[in-house]
């Protein structure tokens, strides 16, 4: 990077930490860019609409793959320090606008999603398994609902069970617009994010989650928990105790265990909610994930959420395209893996 440029990312680093966002940030434009979209998807109607977005997305991601660099080479490094070791160059190629498709879709579908009905669902999103949610609910039990950072947006997936008049309640960060972003995104795009969460209750564990995750499994809800929240432990530094050390992708990673701890002692029976891809078209198949063990300690709860990343990691490696965490910046980070690679 040229010095010019690493000046001006320092000053609206510089000015995003004064209070002082931007006007547009790197890694914003698409959240842009798919806003201009949806303003002219509103004269389609809201039933049509997901076919359309679907073929724009596709355009998109085939558009972004040609002109977001930034984008296509982080993707690229990851797909290949991860995969490469089964995936040819012309395949790890196939997979970049796929990816970037996937990104397109999940961000012009916010702005669908406030006006969901039970038809347009239909063919939106199709969710399978939706009796494994009656039969425990008729149980008068809770349901753990575990997605993951794959596939469909968690606000898609939850706005569709809401819509077919599920009580659902998501754990998921996004009170406000995150740290650094652009005037553009908080004025474009935020707002429609915002609306979304008004339309079933998001639970932010910034925000002592405790007192409102008991009250919802009390009160016999659907709780959707990506429990695959990896967090960076730096070499030589001590793990810290609400975190335990688990295998995924052949590397150890660090997740939280109090979403499954709470589930557990509340009596929440668990199903697995992770999409499959086929052809163009994203399903959710819903299916009971029994928990690898009865108990609470610490080592129980690491068997219960290894076996939930042996069936995250399997669909992975079978669709990586659909895995949302290949464009985080610190995804090596997450994952174990601290030296530097330069781009490829």
């Amino acid at each position: 990077m040229s010095a010019n440029r690493t000046a001006q990312w320092k000053t609206l680093r510089r000015r995003a930490e004064e209070g002082r966002p931007p006007l547009i940030a790197r890694g914003d434009w698409e959240y842009v860019l798919a806003s201009l979209l949806m303003v002219t998807l509103r004269v389609v109607p809201a039933p049509k609409r997901p076919p359309v977005i679907g073929w724009l997305s596709r355009i998109a991601g085939r558009l972004w793959y040609r002109t977001n660099h930034g984008s296509v080479r982080r993707v690229r490094r990851h797909l290949r320090r991860l995969f490469g070791d089964r995936l040819s160059a012309q395949e790890i190629e196939a997979h970049i606008p796929r990816h970037l498709s996937l990104v397109a879709w999940n961000s012009m579908m916010v702005d669908l999603l406030p006006y969901l009905d039970e038809e347009t669902t239909r063919c939106l999103l199709p969710i399978e398994g939706l009796h494994h949610l009656d039969a425990i609910r008729r149980q008068g039990k809770a349901v753990l609902l575990m997605g993951g950072h794959f596939g469909a947006f968690a606000y898609v997936i939850a706005a569709v069970l809401h819509a077919l008049g599920y009580p659902i309640c998501e754990v998921g960060h996004g009170g406000r617009p995150y740290p650094g972003s652009s005037r553009l995104y908080r004025r474009l795009f935020w707002p429609r994010v915002r609306s979304v969460r008004q339309r079933f209750r998001v639970i932010d564990p910034q925000e002592g989650p405790q007192r409102a995750l008991l009250d919802a499994f009390r009160r016999g809800e659907v709780v959707y928990l990506l429990p695959d929240q990896y967090f960076i432990v730096e070499p030589g530094r001590s793990v810290p105790p609400h975190l335990i050390p688990l295998r995924f992708l052949g590397r150890t990673v660090y997740l939280e265990t109090g979403g499954v701890r709470l589930a557990k002692r509340m009596g929440a029976e668990a199903v697995l909610a992770l999409p499959v891809q086929e052809g163009n078209v994203q399903r959710v198949p819903l299916e009971p994930f029994p928990y690898a063990t009865d108990g609470t300690r610490p080592e129980e709860l690491a068997r219960d959420l290894q076996a939930f990343l042996e069936r995250l990691e399997a669909r992975v490696r079978a669709q990586p395209f659909l895995w949302r965490d290949l464009r985080r910046p610190d995804l090596l980070a997450r994952l174990g893996i601290f030296e530097k690679v330069g781009p490829r």
